[in-house]
């Protein structure tokens, strides 16, 4: 791209972000993504465990994060496209665990570091 454009997102907004990358992946040179998580349907089933599970198969996106990240890093090779992942413990919604899911696939690409 002309004008290098980086995508950040938090929580709810990784994931966006990460779908909106992998669908563009061409216009992007970086993103970071803030504490967010591996899928929506994983996060219910972890928070609400069989109580909130009904509600994700109502879902119309499933925001599935670690596939897009996969999906970038199967594409991303050749426009040196570079994630950053920044980790909360303190977060109360999110257990870190979902994004350091998500930072040890990015590693698998080559598209972070420790």
């Amino acid at each position: 791209p002309k004008t290098p454009l980086i995508a950040v997102g938090t929580s709810l907004g990784g994931g966006i972000a990460l779908d909106t990358v992998s669908r563009y992946l061409k216009r992007f040179s970086g993103i970071m993504v803030v504490n967010s998580f591996t899928s929506i349907q994983e996060l219910l089933l972890e928070k609400g465990g069989i109580v909130l599970w009904p509600f994700a198969s109502v879902l119309t996106q499933n925001w599935n994060s670690r596939l897009r990240v996969a999906e970038i890093g199967r594409k991303a090779a050749e426009h040196n496209l570079k994630m950053m992942f920044v980790i909360s413990t303190e977060d109360e919604l999110i257990p870190n665990r979902h994004c350091e899911i998500l930072h040890e696939t990015a590693l698998n690409y080559g598209l972070s570091s420790r």
